[in-house]
């Protein structure tokens, strides 16, 4: 049975036996494919939450003159990223744990499933999307935008993001630029961690 999330990201229905225990839980497809089949071939593996992160971490990476070959893979959820790196770690069917990365909005960062962790990395914002959120809110753009009527407040960044990329008021890169010029330390905080790890 499958079924789609909010993004449009298809999960399945996964049947797990750990030690005779059978559970099933609805996991993307990017995270029971990894299980089954891997991504091999790469020498480092960055693990994140959704496309839009994967998206920043391109972004930030674009420039960099990096000699390893590295794949950086969407999972879809912060727990079942960490989860996920965590089974490597036993398995290896990425790679061994070092080799092996998860990269997690920032707001996870006190989340007792992930405290401790050297290999959890955070990025330098809360949550990109809550991020230009508060940045639109503060008028900071050159442009409003109308939301639709009745909107639940918690849905207005993911609404704004798409109405930004919609009427091409910016592009994805340009939004990263954007929020990148105002967190200048803990952007090269961040990268220079990151680099060091695909060094």
């Amino acid at each position: 049975m499958k079924s789609f999330s909010s993004r449009g990201q298809e999960k399945l229905h996964y049947m797990d036996n750990n030690d005779g225990i059978i559970t099933i839980h609805k996991k993307s497809y990017n995270y029971v494919k990894s299980i089954l089949y891997g991504f091999k071939g790469w020498d480092k593996y960055i693990l994140t939450e959704d496309e839009m992160l994967q998206s920043y971490l391109q972004f930030v990476l674009k420039d960099e003159p990096i000699h390893k070959e590295y794949k950086i893979i969407y999972i879809g959820g912060s727990t079942n990223v960490v989860s996920l790196m965590k089974r490597n770690s036993k398995e290896e069917f990425f790679s061994c744990t070092e080799h092996v990365i998860s990269i997690l909005d920032a707001d996870q960062k006190n989340k007792a499933y992930c405290k401790d962790n050297n290999n959890v990395f955070y990025s330098p914002f809360d949550d990109i999307e809550k991020q230009v959120f508060k940045y639109y809110k503060n008028d900071e753009f050159e442009f409003t935008v109308e939301f639709p009527k009745g909107i639940n407040e918690n849905k207005k960044p993911k609404s704004l993001y798409k109405s930004i990329k919609k009427h091409r008021y910016m592009s994805d890169n340009e939004i990263f630029e954007f929020i990148n010029d105002r967190n200048k330390e803990g952007v090269d905080t961040f990268k220079k961690r990151l680099i060091e790890f695909l060094s």
